[in-house]
């Protein structure tokens, strides 16, 4: 009876602590239309869900994204990117050089989805990946349509990646620019042992210890 005791309490606790180690997926959302009204070289912090988001402004150049530009904030009309302090459009675009928004998380997530404020021409999406491992970003795709003003793009099957490191911009000559509301991104959270599993581990390890008590005082079926 007790070594089936024994077996049933292991097994237990094995699967309790399984499922806590894997985690959980959480689901985060970004909201860049706060009262923010501002622009910087530099790059922008948001922390959200635990999650630490940090946003800057590139440049596709020579078949890969760097720095530069600026990162901008107008409330509702959400985030876009400016060439230079004298650029006076506030959108995300393809006018004179491919502007490119990066995004840098605390850890690995899946893009998924896009908010956007606002929607001018064509409205054709730019997406970047570090795709070797050597922390800049390279060119994915350049005709994901944008839905429209308002409208969320979910992204799926290949575009659904997992990293830490990406990027969204226009490479359109001109006709694509939009700017962004909001990103919702997937990652794991690491989920602590409940007290349920530490208390079937000790009643195991009792168990055990009276199980051996047993045997050497002449042994039991």
């Amino acid at each position: 009876m007790i070594k089936k005791t024994l077996k049933i309490l292991a097994v237990s606790v094995g699967l309790l602590a399984a499922t806590t180690a894997t985690g959980q997926a959480a689901t985060t959302t970004f909201d860049f239309t706060s009262t923010i009204r501002s622009f910087t070289t530099g790059s922008v912090q948001f922390v959200q869900d635990g999650l630490t988001l940090d946003v800057s402004a590139g440049f596709f150049h020579q078949g890969e994204v760097i720095d530069g530009g600026l990162i901008g904030f107008l409330g509702n009309e959400g985030m876009y990117h400016k060439t230079s302090y004298g650029d006076v459009n506030k959108y995300i675009g393809a006018s004179g050089m491919n502007e490119v928004v990066e995004f840098r998380f605390s850890e690995n997530v899946a893009l998924k989805s896009v908010t956007f404020a606002r929607e001018i021409g064509e409205g054709e999406l730019a997406y970047f990946l570090d795709t070797d491992g050597n922390g800049a970003l390279d060119y994915i795709d350049d005709e994901i349509d944008v839905p429209g003003e308002g409208e969320t793009l979910a992204f799926l099957g290949s575009l659904l990646n997992v990293d830490d490191h990406f990027g969204l911009g226009a490479m359109a000559g001109g006709m694509s620019s939009y700017s962004i509301a909001s990103i919702t991104v997937e990652h794991i959270s690491a989920v602590p042992l409940p007290p349920a599993v530490l208390l079937f581990a000790g009643a195991l390890g009792g168990l055990g210890w009276f199980s051996r008590r047993r045997k050497k005082a002449g042994g039991f079926a």
